[in-house]
């Protein structure tokens, strides 16, 4: 009666949310979603979180959190978390995340005091039956000092950037008025020695027409 109770629901959650898959076993197909990535601070504490969808009790089940593939960073098996399973690296500082919600499947570790070697890709795994859903997130660690000193650089290099150009500006402005002064200069002595080449002396140019004046009344009043 139980098992035909339990096909029943199941025929109703296939006509209610359209389609849902099944193992071997009668199991429920999950899988697990994380975040694709994650910043923490350096020496400060961060907590990475998956969760099972659908939602399903994971309290006798067993599930781990591993860190790049080889190093287990929590364990949990036989309805409790196994300390002594945990790598060398995080022994001391990995614990249940502030969120963990085994009955409905959310699962999730906190690790203390990062550093740079925390770095790296978290992968959360469940075993259900025979089906083992996994999900992964990176895990990037920032020093805020160097934040800091990164971005008060950018105001600096800014202001020495406009220092250069106020500089180029003003070279560019002395070198122009200085070829402008020189070609003004080549053309007064051009014109000065054009005119005493012509001339004799600037005095004879300005005399030539009243000497010329006074030769043309002579020869007239001679000829009168």
């Amino acid at each position: 009666m139980t098992g035909a109770r339990t096909w029943l629901l199941l025929l109703l959650d296939f006509l209610l949310i359209g389609k849902t898959d099944f193992n071997q076993d009668g199991d429920v197909q999950a899988h697990l979603d994380c975040p694709k990535e994650v910043w923490g601070d350096l020496g400060q504490d961060v907590t990475l979180t998956c969760s099972l969808e659908p939602p399903q009790d994971v309290r006798i089940r067993t599930h781990e959190w591993e860190f790049n593939g080889s190093k287990r960073v929590l364990v949990y098996r036989s309805r409790r978390f196994s300390p002594r399973d945990q790598h060398d690296q995080f022994m001391g500082r990995v614990f249940v995340g502030s969120n963990l919600n085994l009955s409905e499947g959310r699962l999730s570790v906190r690790i203390s005091k990062l550093t740079t070697d925390d770095s790296g890709t978290y992968s959360c795994h469940v075993r259900i039956g025979e089906n083992q859903p996994s999900c992964s997130t990176k895990l990037r660690i920032v020093d805020p000092k160097e934040a800091s000193e990164n971005s008060n650089k950018t105001p600096r290099d800014t202001n020495s950037n406009d220092k250069n150009t106020g500089n180029s500006t003003a070279v560019t402005t002395g070198v122009s008025v200085g070829i402008i002064a020189i070609i003004i200069g080549i053309i007064t002595a051009y014109c000065i020695w054009w005119r005493r080449r012509n001339c004799g002396t600037s005095a004879g140019c300005e005399a030539t027409p009243l000497n010329r004046l006074g030769n043309d009344d002579s020869s007239r009043d001679t000829s009168g």
